[in-house]
């Protein structure tokens, strides 16, 4: 037995929580952080300078704030996951939620949350531009962790919303269903009535 074999098979005999993710998991993220990503800078392109000011009321965001909310929360969660893989996993944790709910949780419209105050729009980038560069940047980072790392992404643990159990695998569902859900608040504030013609 060479020394390849011998690692694959020492590999395959660790507890699934202590491998690395596995090539649909992977395949899996990587979709999903592309076609949300995809999804997201076409909600926002192509819109003149109104329609990216426009609020339906004085209490909602207009499209410039949903997307300088992802651009920022973008940051924040890569911040927070590479702090995360800078230490081992615990030898044990809780039980996380199931992958689906975890999306769920995210996506799901219906399910009000305000943004913690560090995170509100505050005009931090000058224009869309910027906003675009920086989103697609540190979304380019993101990807760049899913495509290569082969740390144990199931045994690490985090908190999600509503104070819920995640994996380090779940971050990259977590990247993605944020992005979808304020893709479709966007939508939204576009569907509206007096949503500026041009």
């Amino acid at each position: 037995m060479n020394l390849v074999h011998a690692v694959q098979l020492f590999v395959a005999m660790l507890p699934a929580s202590s491998q690395p993710i596995s090539s649909m998991e992977r395949k899996v993220a990587l979709e999903r952080l592309r076609t949300s990503r995809d999804r997201f800078l076409q909600s926002i392109e192509s819109l003149s300078e109104s329609q990216w000011r426009f609020k339906p009321s004085p209490f909602r965001w207009s499209v410039a704030e949903c997307a300088e909310h992802v651009a920022a929360t973008e940051e924040q969660y890569l911040l927070t996951l590479t702090r995360l893989l800078e230490s081992p996993p615990p030898a044990d944790g809780d039980s996380t939620l199931k992958d689906g709910e975890l999306s769920a949780i995210y996506t799901d419209r219906n399910l009000k949350r305000t943004a913690p105050q560090s995170l509100q729009p505050k005009g931090r980038w000058p224009n869309r531009s910027h906003l675009i560069d920086h989103f697609n940047q540190t979304r380019a980072k993101v990807i760049a962790i899913a495509e290569t790392t082969q740390a144990p992404l199931r045994a690490y643990r985090s908190r999600a919303a509503y104070q819920n159990p995640m994996d380090g695998y779940q971050w990259f569902l977590r990247f993605a269903g944020h992005c979808e859900r304020h893709t479709d608040q966007i939508e939204e504030v576009k569907g509206h009535p007096d949503f500026p013609k041009n």
